[in-house]
């Protein structure tokens, strides 16, 4: 189905049964090998029947390929987000590639992220990841997926082939007007564009199952859900053409909504007997977004001096990067919180169930005082 730009379609898709069997085997490693620090991959890096320990992030760039067979990738994280895995880069030609066949990303039980740019080529058969880490490509990734679980976030000009997987999808859409039901459960295939202009988002699967959905409206979007389960995101300050310095939202509640509309910065959602595991609202550009009475996600993705100020609400972590403020007011923050590069972090009568950390240059207030790490 053809999801065409700035015309209303509706995609309901089928439900046919409970869900996909997954034929996974635990990898049986008969090495062991470490590296500290970042391991930068420009040419062939290959392990088979290994477990590799990495006290950094491993980053794939030019005609660097990863090739990881029935292996473990353990990454000695003590918070969420401290290492990643990065392959490519925006608006490059070269085609890294990153390959992995029963082998498991083992994040120490934080929250870690594999990103693709670029012209990259990904294939992952036989992995079972779940949600940790999770996976994120734009620009012209092309990805293949085969008897594995994952979740993944695809943007701009992404393809995406998937073969008898357990599937959660968020897709970052823009420029688009329509009503969507979302997949929930197996479906025997499933084969669209979302078109968007200068991108278009391509996926085409067989036999998956989707455990899962969600959608991030970037800008220009005036979108509806009916019937649906998903998260919800949507960004401000990211319109080429509009340029926004404030935007104050609420009522963004883990719930099913019988109808409910909001407008954010460019985007226009409406949502419709539709359920809401938790929403991430974020700011880019400069933007001040003030949030109130809110069950939040991840509070990390946001950039370029922009500010969240969070009021009588709960989120899931808060990862503050670049130079971004944080205002966290009246408010419970349910894992970790942490300060990097040069960002700054707002405890206001607000209880961190998690742990906290500072790195570089960030820091943290809490209740006016300077967070010492004691």
């Amino acid at each position: 189905m053809n999801l065409r730009r700035l015309s209303v379609v509706v995609l309901v898709l089928v439900v046919v049964s409970a869900g996909a069997y997954l034929y996974i085997t635990t990898p049986r490693y008969s090495s062991e090998e470490y590296h500290a620090g970042d391991l930068l991959i420009t040419d062939v890096y290959e392990i088979t029947d290994t477990k590799l320990t990495i006290d950094g992030s491993v980053i794939i760039k030019g005609e660097g390929k990863l090739i990881a067979k029935n292996s473990i990738l353990k990454f000695n994280q003590e918070s969420n987000s401290q290492y990643r895995i990065e392959v490519g880069d925006w608006g490059s030609d070269e085609s890294p590639e990153f390959y992995l066949e029963n082998t498991i990303i083992d994040t120490n039980g934080k929250w870690m992220y594999v990103t693709y740019a670029g012209a990259t080529k990904v294939t992952i058969i036989d992995c079972d990841n779940g949600n940790i880490p999770w996976h994120s490509a734009g620009s012209n990734v092309d990805i293949t997926l085969k008897n594995t679980d994952i979740g993944l976030t695809a943007s701009d000009n992404v393809t995406i082939r998937a073969e008898n997987c357990k599937l959660f999808f968020e897709f970052v859409i823009k420029n688009c007007n329509g009503t969507y039901v979302l997949p929930k459960g197996k479906v025997d295939e499933l084969d669209f564009v979302f078109d968007m202009g200068r991108e278009k988002l391509q996926i085409e699967t067989t036999g998956c199952s989707f455990r899962d959905g969600g959608v991030t409206l970037d800008h220009h979007t005036n979108i509806t859900y009916r019937d649906t389960e998903i998260t919800i995101g949507m960004n401000a300050g990211t319109s080429p053409t509009v340029k926004t310095k404030y935007v104050e939202v609420s009522g963004l509640k883990a719930k099913t909504f019988n109808d409910f509309t909001v407008d954010y910065d460019t985007n226009h959602l409406r949502i419709i007997d539709t359920k809401v595991w938790s929403w991430y609202p974020q700011a880019f550009n400069g933007v001040t977004v003030d949030i109130t009475d809110a069950d939040l996600a991840d509070v990390q993705w946001n950039s370029n001096n922009s500010t969240v100020i969070v009021r009588d609400s709960t989120a899931y972590i808060a990862v503050a990067k670049e130079n971004v403020t944080y205002r966290f007011i009246d408010s419970l923050i349910e894992g970790d919180v942490s300060a990097r590069d040069n960002s700054t972090i707002y405890l206001e009568n607000t209880n961190v169930r998690g742990k906290i950390y500072t790195y570089d240059n960030g820091r943290i207030f809490i209740d006016g005082e300077p967070y010492s790490g004691s």
